[in-house]
C-alpha cells in the first residue's frame, strides 16, 4: 500500500502553524503597543526636560534682568522681583530638581554644574550693584551689572544654556527616533506575519480541498453508486496509509465482497430457475449476510422435499380423480331428476302467490280511498270548528257594539237635555239669545236624529245576534254529525286495514314458500351443475396430475 501523510497530521500541522503565527502577531501587537507607549513617555520626558531646562534658564534670566533694572532705575519693583525670584520662586532650584528627577547624562550634569558655578560668580557683583543702587550710586551699580566681566560671564552662561538645550534635544530626539525605528520594525513584522497567515490559510484551504474535501466527494459519489446497486462502477481512488486512503481500501474490499455475494446468489437462483435443485453455497457469508446463506440453504432443502412429495402426491391424485369422476356422474343424473320435480312445485306456489297478491292490492286500494274520505271529513270538521269560533267572535263583537250604542244613547240623551237647558236660557235672554236658541234647537234636532239612528242600529244588531246564535246551533249540530261520520269511517278503515294485513301476511307466506322452493330448486340445480363440473374437473384433474408428474420429473433433486 502506498505511503501517504495522514489528513489529520496535515491538518494538525497547518493549524499549529496558523496558531503560531497568530500568537506571533498577538505578541507583535503587544510589543507595538508597548513601544508606542514608550515613545509617548519619551516624548513626554523630552517635553518635561525642555520645560525644566527653560525654567532653570528663566530663573537665571529673571535674576539678571531684575538686578540690571534695579541698578539702572533704582525702583523698588525690580528689587522685589529679584528677591522674589531668589527666595520664593526659585526657578533655578526647581528646574534643577526636575532635571535630576527625570535623569540627565554626565555631560548634561557637567554643563548644569558649570552654569551653576558661573552664576555663583555673578552673585557678588549683583549684591554690590544692589547695595550701590540703594545708596543712590547708579553709575557704579550699572558698571557692576553691565561691565565687561559681568557680560563675559553672562555670555558664557548663555552659551552653556544653548549647549545644554541642544544636548537635551539631541538625546531625547535620538531616543524617540530609536524607538520609532523599533516600532517600524515591529509593524513590518506584523505585516509579514499577516501575509504568512494569509498564505498559510490559502495553503490550508488548498490542501484540505485536495486531500480531504475532494476525496470525500469522490467517496460520496462511489457510496451513492453502491447504494443504488451499481457495484461495477470504476472507483479511481487508490488506497494508501492515510485515513481516507484506508477508507478507500475498505470501500474496494466492500465492493469485492458484495460482488462475491451477488455472484454466488445469482448462480444459485439461475440454477433453480433451470430446475437444478442440487446446489450449495460456495462461499462463507459473514455478519448480517449470514442469514441470506441460511435462507438459501433452507429454500433449497424445502424445495427438494416439497418436489419429492409433490411427485408422489401427483400419482395418488390421478388415481383418486378417476374414482371421483365416476361418482360425480351418478350424482349428476340423480340431481337432474330432483330438479324437474322441484320446478313443478315452484310453478304451483307461484300461481297461489300471484292470486294472494292481487287480493292484497284491491284491499290496499280500498283502504287508501277510505283514508282519503276520513281525511276530508276530519278537514271539514276542523273547518266547522273554525267557523264556530268565528261566529262566537261575531257574537262577542256584537255585544261590545251594543255597549257602544248604549253609550251613544246616553250621549244623545245628555245632549238633548243640554239643548233644552240652552233653549230655556236663550228664552230668558230675550232678543240677545235668539241666535243661541236657534243653535240649541238644531242640537236638539241632531240629538233626536242620533237617538233614532241608535235605536235602528240596536234593532239590527239584536237581529244579527239572534241569527248568529241560530247559525251556531246549526253549526254545532253539523259538527257533531261530521265527528260521528269521521269516527265510523275510521272504524271502517281499521277493518279494511285488518283485511289488508291478512292478505299481506298470506302473500308474504306464499312469497316465502316460493322463495324456499326457488332456493331448493337453485340448490338442486347447483348440485346438478356441481356434480357435472366435478365429473369434468375430475377428468381434468387426472390429466393435470399426469402433467404435474411430468413437470416434477424435470427437476434434478438431491439423492
Amino acid at each position: 500500500m502506498k505511503q501517504a501523510v495522514k489528513q489529520s497530521t496535515l491538518v494538525r500541522i497547518l493549524n499549529i502553524g496558523s496558531i503560531f503565527f497568530l500568537v506571533a502577531i498577538g505578541l507583535a501587537f503587544f510589543f507595538n503597543a508597548r513601544c508606542t507607549t514608550i515613545i509617548e513617555d519619551a516624548n513626554e520626558q523630552r517635553y518635561e526636560l525642555m520645560q525644566y531646562a527653560n525654567q532653570y534658564i528663566k530663573g537665571s534670566s529673571n535674576l539678571t534682568n531684575a538686578v540690571r533694572g534695579y541698578a539702572s532705575t533704582g525702583e523698588q519693583i525690580f528689587y522685589d522681583a529679584y528677591m522674589r525670584e531668589l527666595e520664593q520662586e526659585k526657578n533655578r532650584e526647581k528646574g534643577m530638581e526636575g532635571l535630576r528627577r527625570i535623569g540627565m547624562t554626565s555631560d548634561e550634569e557637567k554643563i548644569i554644574q558649570n552654569m551653576s558655578n558661573l552664576s555663583n560668580t555673578l552673585v557678588d557683583s549683583e549684591k554690590s550693584a544692589i547695595s550701590l543702587a540703594k545708596a543712590g550710586r547708579q553709575a557704579l551699580a550699572i558698571e557692576y551689572v553691565y561691565g565687561t566681566t559681568y557680560n563675559n560671564v553672562y555670555g558664557q552662561i548663555h552659551a552653556l544654556q544653548r549647549e545644554f538645550l541642544d544636548a537635551l534635544d539631541i538625546r531625547s530626539k535620538a531616543r524617540v527616533q530609536k524607538l520609532e525605528g523599533i516600532l517600524h520594525i515591529l509593524n513590518v513584522v506584523v505585516y509579514v506575519m499577516i501575509l504568512l497567515i494569509i498564505a498559510m490559510q490559502i495553503s490550508n484551504q488548498y490542501w484540505i480541498h485536495r486531500k480531504v474535501i475532494r476525496p470525500v466527494q469522490m467517496i460520496q459519489n462511489e457510496m451513492r453508486e453502491i447504494a443504488t446497486g451499481n457495484l461495477s462502477s470504476v472507483f479511481e481512488m487508490e488506497p494508501d496509509t492515510s485515513e481516507i486512503g484506508m477508507l478507500v481500501a475498505d470501500i474496494h474490499h466492500t465492493k469485492d465482497v458484495l460482488k462475491e455475494y451477488v455472484g454466488d446468489i445469482s448462480r444459485i437462483l439461475t440454477g433453480m430457475a433451470h430446475g437444478d435443485m442440487d446446489l450449495h453455497t460456495d462461499i462463507v457469508y459473514h455478519g448480517d449476510f449470514q442469514p441470506i446463506m441460511e435462507a438459501l440453504n433452507t429454500i433449497l432443502d424445502s424445495l427438494n422435499q416439497t418436489l419429492s412429495r409433490l411427485n408422489g402426491a401427483a400419482t395418488q391424485v390421478s388415481m383418486n380423480a378417476e374414482q371421483l369422476s365416476n361418482g360425480s356422474q351418478g350424482l349428476a343424473h340423480g340431481a337432474t331428476e330432483q330438479a324437474d320435480a322441484v320446478d313443478a312445485l315452484s310453478n304451483s306456489v307461484i300461481e297461489l302467490s300471484v292470486e294472494a297478491s292481487d287480493g292484497w292490492q284491491h284491499a290496499v286500494d280500498t283502504c287508501k280511498s277510505l283514508e282519503t274520505i276520513t281525511t276530508e271529513i276530519m278537514d271539514s270538521n276542523e273547518e266547522m270548528g273554525k267557523m264556530l269560533e268565528a261566529m262566537s267572535d261575531i257574537s262577542d263583537r256584537s255585544k261590545q257594539i251594543h255597549k257602544i250604542i248604549k253609550n251613544i244613547e246616553d250621549i244623545a240623551f245628555q245632549t238633548n237635555i243640554l239643548a233644552l237647558n240652552a233653549a230655556i236660557e236663550a228664552a230668558r235672554a230675550g232678543t240677545a239669545g235668539k241666535g243661541f236658541a236657534v243653535v240649541a234647537e238644531e242640537v236638539r234636532s241632531l240629538a233626536a236624529t242620533t237617538s233614532e239612528a241608535v235605536q235602528n242600529t240596536t234593532n239590527l244588531i239584536e237581529a244579527s245576534v239572534t241569527a248568529v246564535a241560530n247559525g251556531r246551533e246549526i253549526a254545532d249540530s253539523t259538527a257533531s254529525l261530521l265527528g260521528s261520520a269521521a269516527a265510523k269511517t275510521e272504524s271502517v278503515v281499521h277493518t279494511v286495514e285488518g283485511i289488508v294485513n291478512s292478505y299481506q301476511s298470506l302473500s308474504n307466506q306464499f312469497s316465502e314458500i316460493a322463495a324456499s322452493v326457488d332456493q331448493i330448486s337453485g340448490v338442486v340445480q347447483d348440485n346438478t351443475a356441481t356434480a357435472e363440473e366435478s365429473a369434468a374437473a375430475a377428468e381434468e384433474l387426472n390429466a393435470q396430475a399426469e402433467q404435474l408428474r411430468g413437470l416434477a420429473g424435470t427437476f434434478r433433486l438431491r439423492q
